[in-house]
């Protein structure tokens, strides 16, 4: 695995930009991981240079976020690439937001209402609203970690409809058959894509099965901060990241 320090960079493969996939995390890759989910603070390089890469690469450019669409739309207002939101359970192509089938049901209203009512007698612990399910975080918390899990666990158990997938500082609740790596499949199948290499970019234990996926298909990942990881890259920390695609973009305009 090549470890860098922010000051090198990866090459790209044969054919550049134009023959890539790009699919980029959000949290903890392209921005800092912030205590809140709210409290996000957008680096003021991030909108212009996702606009340059969407500009070079079309649909080759995507954002694969845990966070729903409308979530994402909040920070990034004037983005007008795909956005494959909530671990791929919905999306936004071409502007347009093509939903999952749970989305405002009640098995989704009930899901929250657990959750809510959980955290509320657990200091520290936070309570992430989503629209096909709820993150459980502890990273405000962290000797309540293993309460968590319990907790989430017999949840997912209780509501078939949903299974728990093991987050940062956090457990994740979602509808079953979803994820990253489901999406990204499917996305390289479509005919804009098909052919081109994939490059994911994430920071999470669930970003993971994506990056073996992308792997496989004859590109690679990058993770992003510390940890284990199947990618064959990793970089320190988002500035990095956004170092290192700036460099892809400008090394192609020379």
């Amino acid at each position: 695995m090549t470890a860098l320090t922010g000051t090198e960079t990866i090459p790209l493969p044969d054919g550049g930009l134009g023959g890539v996939c790009l699919c980029l995390d959000f949290d903890g890759t392209l921005v800092e991981i912030a205590p809140t989910p709210d409290g996000v603070e957008l680096p003021h390089d991030l909108p212009p240079l996702l606009n340059r890469l969407r500009d070079r690469m079309g649909e080759r450019l995507v954002i694969v976020t845990g966070r729903h669409v409308a979530a994402l739309t909040r920070f990034l207002p004037h983005f007008e690439g795909p956005v494959i939101a909530s671990h791929g359970a919905e999306r936004k192509v071409g502007g347009e937001h093509e939903p999952h089938a749970l989305q405002g049901l009640r098995q989704v209203e009930d899901l929250w209402a657990r959750v809510e009512a959980f955290v509320a007698t657990r200091p520290g612990l936070l309570f992430e609203r989503k629209p096909l399910g709820a993150g459980l975080h502890f990273r405000q918390a962290p000797d309540r970690q293993e309460e968590a899990r319990v907790f989430a666990t017999d949840l997912a158990r209780d509501l078939t409809e949903f299974e728990l997938h093991p987050a940062k500082m956090a457990y994740e609740i979602r509808p079953k058959g979803i994820g990253k790596e489901v999406a990204l499949r499917d996305w390289l199948d479509r005919p804009a894509i098909r052919g081109a290499v994939p490059v994911f970019i994430g920071d999470d234990t669930t970003d993971e099965p994506a990056m073996d996926l992308a792997q496989d298909r004859g590109g690679f990942g990058i993770k992003v901060g510390d940890g284990d990881t199947c990618a064959r890259h990793r970089l320190p920390d988002p500035t990095a990241v956004r170092a290192l695609l700036t460099r892809w973009l400008d090394g192609e305009a020379r």
